[in-house]
């Protein structure tokens, strides 16, 4: 299974050899069904136009959520196969992992799932 890796130096790049860089994009997820909804847009109404409807594609209401699509982006990423992967991974370099939810970043047509380290586990 193929992860969405925020687990990188600050500077942008991999920490880790076996990240591998990709081509994909992100998308912009709100929790309303209109972006006249979001507090933002409600101060600032004249906004929606340019920032929501005039960045990105796409765009379009999911599961009662706005939703659009950013341009191409560079992101990396990391595959992991089963447990023993994770586990191997965590062992190597003496950090603790995490797998959480969907990121929003889509790659190879699929959105993947967020893999970084977790700084609050002992």
């Amino acid at each position: 299974m193929v992860f969405f890796a925020d687990w990188y130096d600050y500077e942008g790049s991999s920490k880790y050899p076996e990240y591998k860089l990709v081509t994909g994009y992100h998308i912009d997820r709100r929790n309303a069904d209109s972006p006249d909804k979001i507090p933002y847009y409600q101060e600032y109404p004249d906004m929606i136009q340019k920032d929501w409807y005039g960045t990105g594609k796409n765009h379009r209401v999911v599961n009662g959520k706005i939703e659009k699509d950013s341009k191409e982006i560079n992101f990396y990423v990391i595959e992991l196969n089963s447990l023993e992967d994770l586990i191997g991974l965590q062992d190597k370099y003496n950090t603790n992992a995490c797998i959480g939810d969907d990121s929003g970043y889509v790659f190879d047509g699929k959105e993947l799932r967020y893999f970084h380290e977790d700084f609050y586990m002992e």
